[in-house]
């Protein structure tokens, strides 16, 4: 496997993001590239290649195999552009990628507290065209058959630009093939996600999608749709929301 040269990066500057990973922001020395180098966190237990409390060696590495799959084949200005990948000197593995200056989404609320509507739809119609370009490219955020959280598509996947307030994507480890029933049930997660931006009791999904009391009434029915299947994609999808705003 390649070992990344850490030689040509500057210092690496840890992030507060990621479960089974740390993640580091640096320049490439070469030409002042900021990039992000996501490290697989599999020895915290004291010895290398431990499992972690999050998932067991083998998942995580499958995941990190997952991950470096998916960017690979993709090309997006919202979507980290993969650079190299391999192992540390200290022989942990590593994926480095282009850095964007940002924050994620549930640091964002935890900090600053529930969004105001028109924010929440804002963010949510950007996230819908990249999941156009997701699902055209056969890739989808979710894995499972149905919407009860909106962990498919996590809070922490979810970037918001500092400077320009643009929503980016990170972290595919999770994400799948081929699925195209999966791509559905992002389009439900994303209703969810409207949810969880202006109020963080909405629970359970579904039914509050119906009856929000910080939603309008329009919006409120245009989740609901999304969240049982009623858009057939999630340029639809994004149209919809951004009618609203």
């Amino acid at each position: 496997m390649h070992t990344i040269d850490l030689s040509q990066y500057s210092e690496l500057q840890a992030i507060p993001r990621g479960g089974t990973s740390k993640v580091y922001r640096a320049d490439r020395l070469a030409d002042g590239q900021p990039v992000a180098v996501k490290v697989l966190d599999i020895y915290m237990h004291g010895s290398f290649f431990a499992s972690t409390p999050y998932c067991s060696n083998a998942e995580a590495n499958a995941q990190f195999d997952t991950e470096i799959a998916i960017l690979s084949r993709l090309e997006h200005p919202r979507i980290p552009t993969l650079i190299e990948h391999g192992r540390l000197p200290d022989r942990r593995r590593a994926i480095v990628s282009t850095y964007v200056d940002a924050t994620n989404l549930a640091y964002h609320l935890d900090r600053h507290g529930p969004m105001r509507e028109q924010a929440a739809l804002g963010y949510t119609a950007q996230l819908c065209d990249i999941l156009a370009y997701l699902h055209s490219q056969g890739i989808s955020m979710s894995k499972g058959t149905r919407i009860d959280t909106v962990n498919d598509i996590a809070r922490g996947n979810l970037l918001i630009e500092n400077t320009r307030g643009d929503i980016h994507l990170c972290d595919f480890g999770e994400s799948t093939i081929g699925n195209v029933p999966a791509q559905r049930l992002d389009l439900a997660t994303v209703a969810g996600l409207v949810l969880i931006m202006v109020d963080d009791e909405a629970r359970p999904i579904v039914a509050h999608a119906r009856t929000c009391p910080v939603l309008r009434a329009e919006t409120c029915e245009v989740l609901a749709h999304a969240l049982t299947n009623g858009y057939p994609s999630a340029a639809a999808l994004g149209s919809a929301l951004r009618a609203l705003i």
